[in-house]
């Protein structure tokens, strides 16, 4: 649950999220290079979820927050 009051709108359910990162470092160590995968499972799970029509007003609302897709990146560093 996300509140205190146990509302059935803010109860989320369970997930498994699974993210990689494959990093390649130059033998100098001066630069990498890595491909950052985020949700690679695509699991659609709610990240916030808030029940206000638990309250004393039945016209309320729920409000839901998805999570994010999955998400490819890559990123590059230099060090010196």
């Amino acid at each position: 649950y996300t509140f205190a009051n146990n509302a059935p709108g803010n109860k989320l359910e369970s997930y498994d999220l699974v993210n990689v990162r494959l990093t390649w470092t130059s033998p100098e160590e001066t630069w990498d290079v890595a491909v950052i995968g985020t949700n690679v499972n695509d699991e659609e799970y709610l990240r916030f979820a808030e029940d206000v029509r638990a309250g004393a007003s039945p016209l309320g609302t729920l409000i839901q927050y998805p999570a994010p897709p999955r998400t490819w990146s890559v990123r590059a560093g230099y060090h010196f």
